[in-house]
């Protein structure tokens, strides 16, 4: 895939996809492109838009810091969307530790919508998917 792809695996450039909700210029409109631009800031390392798009009663859950281990620890590969619903997303993150043996995250988020905005409140570990 070109690297002009937007890693989130849309098919679109970064910038006409996950690239102007990460810069601030425009807000996701569902749930999904929220998921899949916060998969797209980990593979940027955008810390603060993963942050930023936590719901405030999430956030001290997380911390910048950790957040930016995660993010470099890895080498992302690809996204892959199992289930969308309005509120939730279902998905595998494919990724690879530095000098590590391929990893896979598996995760059913939840988000809601306050304001007009999009917000990640939680994920599980689903047990199959």
């Amino acid at each position: 895939m070109s690297s002009d792809f937007c890693p989130c695996g849309s098919g679109q450039t970064f910038a006409q996809c996950c690239g102007p909700l990460i810069d601030g210029k425009s807000h996701a409109a569902s749930a999904e492109q929220l998921m899949r631009s916060r998969y797209t800031a980990y593979v940027k390392h955008a810390v603060d838009y993963i942050f930023r798009t936590t719901h405030p009663d999430y956030r001290k859950y997380y911390s910048k810091r950790s957040i930016r281990q995660w993010s470099e620890a890895n080498h992302w590969h690809r996204l892959e969307i199992h289930a969308i619903t309005p509120h939730t997303v279902t998905f595998s993150a494919y990724f690879t530790p530095k000098n590590g043996m391929p990893d896979m995250h598996r995760e059913h988020s939840s988000f809601v919508i306050e304001n007009g905005r999009w917000y990640y409140t939680e994920g599980i570990v689903p047990e199959e998917i």
